[in-house]
């Protein structure tokens, strides 16, 4: 659950209902990165959301008070190519994840979080075979929440 109000933003990492959904996942995991975008007439701006260590299913929320965006314009972009590249794609692969995902990640006005999964949440969630088996496999999944 991700819950925006006033100057505060509440992320549950896990809700009785996702378990009941999805039990495999009741061993969640904190995600590898959280950054908040803004975008309001025509200007970009956004911060990262800090991960707290202590994250787990046994203290499953995590609640901050958001200060004033400290990433403007390509700052937001070149973080969130941060946050991609350090979860296994290459600087290319990244390049061609914003150049799809501009336009509603960057280009719209609105408010909006993205969350990038941990490989194991994905892998649990998106369960993937392939064969022959490949010798590498990088997966990242961004979870989208738009606020109203």
């Amino acid at each position: 659950d991700v819950i925006l109000k006033d100057k505060t933003l509440r992320l549950t990492l896990q809700t009785e209902k996702s378990a009941r959904e999805f039990p495999q996942a009741w061993n969640a995991q904190p995600p590898q990165g959280i950054l908040l975008v803004h975008r309001r007439h025509g200007h970009l701006s956004g911060q990262i959301i800090p991960v707290p260590a202590s994250w787990n299913t046994e203290n499953p929320v995590n609640s901050c008070d958001l200060g004033d965006d400290a990433l403007r314009e390509d700052q937001v972009i070149d973080e969130f190519r941060r946050m991609i590249q350090k979860a296994g794609l290459t600087a290319g692969e990244a390049d061609g994840l914003i150049a799809c995902w501009s336009p509603q990640f960057f280009q719209t006005d609105g408010t909006r979080l993205l969350t990038i999964m941990s490989r194991g949440d994905y892998d649990t969630y998106c369960p993937i075979e392939v064969r022959p088996t490949p010798t590498e496999m990088v997966r990242v999944g961004i979870v989208l929440n738009e606020f109203p």
